[in-house]
Formats: structure tokens, C-alpha cells, sequence
């Protein structure tokens, strides 16, 4: 697949051949879209020897074929950053050193230089990633993380694999800069908002696309198909939508769709959820102790009057029982503001969440709801042992919860 422009030398006097025009296309290697590269190829219809063609696409694609693991990756961050620089200001004075017959047209040294100016970041974005496994502070290294420089170029469209390289490796360090919570836990919803907030949209399908890409494995079905059914509001989505599906399929999931049935015995509750100060929390959290789940809406108005029942059930149990049970709810509201005028209108007590419809791997998918109000009710293991418990204004509701904690 040929790149959407061709670039030029201009030659003269070069082996004592006249001055002419050599064409250099990019093309693209791989049928993966997130692990293309760029590949310069200069055109052989030229009066020029083989050997010296090589050696010019050779200097080229050093840009392209460069890694990360060919540079040491223990060298402090100051020694790492001066190899990069070196390695980017080298490329420049090798080509000028061994063609300096070469009148080389300013468009391309321009281009050039881009894919040099993106991979240098690029690298140092990736020395970051590989170095947060350790104590790695941020703030000791600034010009490492650029924010203002990745926000000027977000919104830029460059069709070429290294600069998307660069602006998907920043998203990932700026989203987990930005992350209230530890990284991994939750850390899709993380990554998909700050990517959607802060990119152009096709560098915010292409980013996204990578990370499920990337992370496959485990993500499981459902959280998969609702990436997809989100994804396809965007046209530029088709160009992955195939390929991530057939990924999908032939993927070994680590986690499995029956295993978030049933088991947080783990101490890890996989779907998305998010307290009144706007932290990314678990129901895991409150392990060791049964949980009555209320999931409910703003506009829900069943739900709503059903409110009143548990202020005066709370009334019935001794505060030892009180002790062994925890009333917590959670809203499926889009809105945040309808969601907590709410609980502030009705004065309702207890451990308050919300889980957006919207999100990622939301409560509704991950307790499989179809309706509200619905109530749930989870042993101190972490078993669901009731997953459509009756209602609060029940007359044998406080039977029912004191033979559970009793």
C-alpha cells in the first residue's frame, strides 16, 4: 500500500551523472494497523548504482526500523535522553557526510526531519512506560512529558505510523498521569476518556482501537462488544473494526465471562464504578461484609419511592447488626447532576455510586440488568447470593436480611 505522497532528491554531479529527479515512495509494511511501518523506497529507474540506492534507503529507514530495546534501557533518564538526541541529530549529518553530491529538495529534509522529530519523542515516551515498573517519578524529568507539545500535535492528522506511535504512547503516560487510581484497575474508561476529551477523532479511534488491540486478551466478551457497538458511531472505525473482531475471536481470554459471575473472592469487582468525589471505586472494597445493592436511577421513578423503606428498616436492626451489612447504591444515570440532587432530595443514607450506562463494562452489563429497580444481594466472599432480591417496601424485608446476617 503506497503512502498518500512521493518525495524527491535532486541530483547533481554525482558520479558524473547530470542532475535529475529520484522518486522515493513510502509504503506501509504489515496488515496489522497497529504495527505498521514506513518504508522508503527509492525508485530504480534512475542512473544510479544499485549500491548507492541501498545506501541511501539504508540511512532512511533507520527512522523506520529503529526500536526501543536498541538503546540501553537502565541509563538514567539524562544519559537516555542525550543517546536519543545524538541518534536524531546523527541521521541528519550521516546523510549530508556520505552524499554530500547531493542537493537534497528542502520538502523532503523537511518530512524527514518530522519522522526524526516524532520518533526522538516517541522513544522517550516509551523509555517512561517501560521505566514506571520502578520508582519513577515524573516530575524529575519535565521536558520528558511535554503536555503542551502532545496537545499541539493531538489534534493534528499526520497519515504516518511513527507519529501515530508517538501520540498513542503520550495518551497512555497523560491518561495514566491523570488517572485518580492505581494503573490498570479500571484504566480502559481511563484511557478511552482522555483520549476522546483531548485527540482529533481518528487519532482518538485509532488510540482506542490500540489499546483493545493491545490488551485483548483480557477484556472479555461483553466488555469487547460494547467497546465495538460505542466505536461504531465513528466512521474511521471500519478501518479496525474487522481486524480487532477477528483478534477477538482468536484471542485465550485470561478471564473469562463465567468467572465475573461469581467470583470477587478475588477482592476485585471488573466493572466500572465511581463514588460521589468522582473516584474510581470496588465493591470489593467492602469484602467481609453482606451487601444489599440498590441499582436505580434519577428518572427511575419506582425507584425512587422505595427510598423511604430503608430509613425505616435501618430503624428495626441493632446497630451489631448494622455492623455486618452495607446498603449500597448505585445509579445508572448518564447524569451526574440529576444523580446527586437526588440523593440530596430524598436524604438517602448509605454507600453511593454511580455507574453510567454509557461506560465501558457498566454495573448493568456486569450484574446482566434489563430493568430497574433491581437488588442484589452479595455475601461477605463475595458470592451474589440473591441476584433479584425483593424490594425494600417488601413486608419480609427484615426477615429476609436478618436471616443473612444473623
Amino acid at each position: 500500500m503506497l503512502f498518500r505522497f512521493s518525495l524527491f532528491f535532486i541530483i547533481s554531479s554525482l558520479i558524473n551523472i547530470s542532475s535529475q529527479d529520484i522518486k522515493i515512495n513510502i509504503e506501509l509494511e504489515s496488515i496489522n494497523p497497529f504495527k505498521q511501518k514506513s518504508l522508503f523506497v527509492t525508485d530504480k529507474n534512475v542512473n544510479l548504482p544499485y549500491s548507492t540506492i541501498d545506501s541511501i534507503n539504508l540511512i532512511l529507514n533507520k527512522v523506520n526500523t529503529l526500536e526501543i530495546s536498541d538503546f540501553s534501557l537502565d541509563q538514567n533518564p539524562d544519559q537516555f535522553e542525550i543517546s536519543v538526541y545524538n541518534f536524531k541529530e546523527n541521521q541528519i549529518d550521516l546523510l549530508n557526510e556520505n552524499f554530500s553530491n547531493l542537493l537534497i529538495d528542502n520538502q523532503f529534509i523537511s518530512t524527514w526531519r518530522l519522522y526524526l522529530h516524532f520518533k526522538y519523542h516517541d522513544l522517550l515516551s516509551q523509555y517512561i512506560i517501560y521505566n514506571k515498573k520502578s520508582n519513577f517519578k515524573y516530575d524529575e524529568i519535565p521536558y520528558f512529558l511535554s503536555e503542551d507539545l502532545y496537545l499541539n500535535y493531538s489534534h493534528e492528522n499526520y497519515d504516518f505510523p511513527i507519529f501515530k506511535d508517538y501520540i498513542y504512547h503520550m495518551t497512555l503516560l497523560m491518561a495514566s498521569r491523570h488517572n485518580s487510581i492505581s494503573p490498570n484497575k479500571f484504566f480502559i474508561n481511563s484511557f478511552i476518556d482522555y483520549a476522546k476529551n483531548n485527540l482529533e477523532e481518528n487519532l482518538f479511534v485509532y488510540c482506542s482501537s490500540r489499546f483493545v488491540y493491545e490488551h485483548i486478551e483480557t477484556i472479555d466478551d461483553l466488555l469487547f462488544k460494547d467497546f465495538v457497538n460505542q466505536m461504531n458511531n465513528y466512521k474511521s472505525f471500519e478501518f479496525y473494526k474487522t481486524f480487532l473482531i477477528e483478534e477477538n475471536e482468536k484471542s485465550i481470554k485470561t478471564l473469562t465471562n463465567n468467572e465475573y459471575d461469581d467470583k470477587f473472592d478475588k477482592k476485585e469487582f471488573s466493572f466500572y464504578l465511581e463514588d460521589l468525589n468522582g473516584n474510581l471505586r470496588s465493591l470489593s472494597e467492602f469484602y467481609g461484609k453482606y451487601l444489599y445493592v440498590d441499582l436505580w436511577a434519577s428518572w427511575c421513578g419506582p425507584c425512587k419511592k422505595q427510598f423511604k423503606y430503608v430509613k425505616e428498616l435501618k430503624k428495626k436492626f441493632k446497630r451489631k447488626q448494622l455492623k455486618k451489612i452495607k446498603f449500597v447504591y448505585i445509579s445508572i444515570d448518564k447524569d451526574y447532576s440529576a444523580w446527586k440532587e437526588t440523593i440530596k432530595k430524598y436524604d438517602i443514607e448509605g454507600e453511593h455510586f454511580i455507574s453510567p450506562a454509557n461506560k465501558l463494562n457498566n454495573a448493568s452489563d456486569f450484574f446482566n440488568i434489563s430493568s430497574i429497580p433491581r437488588y442484589i444481594v452479595i455475601d461477605p466472599s463475595g458470592k451474589i447470593t440473591d441476584s433479584d432480591a425483593i424490594r425494600p417496601g417488601d413486608p419480609d424485608i427484615k426477615e429476609f436480611l436478618l436471616k443473612l446476617i444473623d
